[in-house]
């Protein structure tokens, strides 16, 4: 389930002009992404993203929220992050073997 979420996400922010990158370790971050103008000029700094992908996402009661549990060793490193770190959270469905899609609630 992690690959295809990132090659989801990845697929998203490509599909939009920009680029994604996976570091090589994964420290509290999946996704390096770049982004440029409608020029095609790099803007400054970077998204960070960590993607949290899992079969079935658990709902409040009410619908309201979503529960995830994170590292608290994460959670204080996005703290100090200069720039925002996105979260996501992919509720994934197989269908079959060979195909995938986000569940959408």
């Amino acid at each position: 389930m992690a690959s295809q979420s990132h090659n989801y996400i990845e697929g998203f922010f490509v599909d939009k002009g920009h680029t994604a990158s996976r570091p090589p370790d994964d420290y509290g971050t999946d996704l390096l992404v770049n982004t440029f103008d409608e020029d095609g000029f790099a803007e400054a700094g970077e998204v960070r993203i960590q993607l949290k992908a899992k079969g079935a996402l658990r709902f409040s009661n009410d619908g309201s929220h979503i529960s995830v549990t994170l590292e608290t060793k994460n959670l204080a490193l996005w703290m100090r992050e200069p720039m925002p770190v996105f979260l996501i959270l992919c509720g994934i469905a197989i269908v079959t073997p060979n195909r995938w899609f986000q569940a959408a609630r």
